[in-house]
């Protein structure tokens, strides 16, 4: 064996010890085929609530060992605990790598579908799945926001009688951002290369271009031909 192979294995376990080894072979071979499972593609960690219905599906060309990471400290500042996963009834796709960090949660409802793409990361925050959800590779979400695609209730017009509609799918591209304490909302349809600053609310009538930022409650476009970098990150390399 070669000593790259050799370094190699000492970072899996080594990375391994923030996570439990039974949780994770139990996720794995409750969700997965056994040509997946085998290498261990997902790693949960020690404290959660987990409801196992429905399915877990990794669409990938390569499957290897924690590709998929959930429930790790990730920022020290935030609880200390690890996630709630909870399916259902619906279906969690995973496009590629993952990481979704401590006290996070994952609520997906029965015969619903959330898509996430490749290297997909947040933590301390909630995806809330009744209908839809596709995220696009290269996403990242900020801490303490919500991307729901249900209002969870049902409003009547008092005039016409007409009913809402609860729940709307949605669609976020490739390359998209989402700053501390966002709030993406039913409906919602991004474009690839989208920053959505802090504390902003983005919902159905959000208006969308490549390379933008919006802002705001609603959020609207306050800048074009900017994008995030996130290959670009040390801050180092841009002071003034």
């Amino acid at each position: 064996m070669t000593k790259e192979k050799l370094l190699k294995i000492k970072r899996i376990f080594l990375d391994f010890r923030k996570y439990s080894l039974f949780n994770t072979i139990y996720f794995n071979f409750h969700y997965l085929p056994f040509k997946q499972a085998i290498f261990l593609p997902v790693w949960i960690t020690y404290r959660n609530y987990c409801l196992f219905k429905g399915r877990l599906v990794i669409e990938s060309d390569k499957i290897y060992p924690g590709m998929i990471k959930m429930g790790a400290m990730h920022l020290a500042y935030n609880r200390p605990r690890g996630i709630a996963f909870i399916n259902s009834g619906g279906i969690l796709k995973f496009k590629g790598s993952c990481f979704i960090g401590n006290d996070s949660i994952i609520d997906i409802g029965d015969n619903a579908i959330l898509e996430l793409g490749n290297r997909f990361g947040m933590t301390s925050s909630e995806l809330k799945c009744r209908k839809s959800i596709k995220i696009g590779s290269n996403c990242s979400v900020g801490t303490l926001s919500r991307i729901t695609d249900t209002d969870s209730h049902l409003f009547k017009n008092v005039k016409t009688g007409k009913v809402s509609k609860a729940n709307q799918e949605i669609v976020i591209g490739n390359n998209n951002w989402f700053g501390y304490r966002t709030l993406v909302l039913k409906g919602t349809h991004s474009c690839d290369d989208v920053i959505v600053s802090g504390c902003s609310v983005v919902t159905k009538r959000t208006e969308f271009v490549n390379k933008c930022i919006v802002s705001g409650n609603p959020a609207t476009i306050v800048g074009v031909g900017y994008y995030r970098d996130p290959f670009d990150e040390d801050p180092k390399d841009h002071e003034d």
